[in-house]
């Protein structure tokens, strides 16, 4: 996947364990704690920053590597700047690493390499 490394992979990896321990994606994401959090109470929902439950070194490392695959693979690219015209930067390459996560995680469970942007 553009943007990990060796030693991202392996950090991330570790963090992981085993994917089988996560049913779905979203479990996953919730594990790194980088998904948004939700404010409701009856029919209001607001959705507000990360989480930021689970090991810290594993998003900021999940940034990083978002970081990197934002200027190496047209997929993450377009999906940042999407979200980089509304939101600003923080935002769009934390979006980019849940995913990236997202991502991951269907690699892992169905053991397959990364497939680029399929318009390529």
């Amino acid at each position: 996947m553009p943007g990990i490394g060796e030693v991202s992979a392996t950090l991330i990896m570790s963090d992981i364990a085993d994917i089988r321990r996560f049913e779905t994606p979203k479990k996953l994401c919730a594990y790194a704690g980088i998904v948004p959090s939700v404010y409701q109470s009856g029919d209001t929902e607001r959705y507000g920053g990360i989480t930021k439950h689970g090991p810290g070194h594993l998003r900021h490392m999940l940034v990083e590597c978002a970081d990197v695959a934002i200027r190496h693979d047209d997929r993450f690219r377009k999906f940042f700047q999407k979200i980089y015209k509304k939101k600003g930067w923080n935002v769009a390459v934390t979006a980019v690493a849940h995913k990236m996560l997202y991502i991951m995680w269907y690699m892992l469970t169905n053991n397959q390499p990364y497939i680029g942007d399929k318009s390529e």
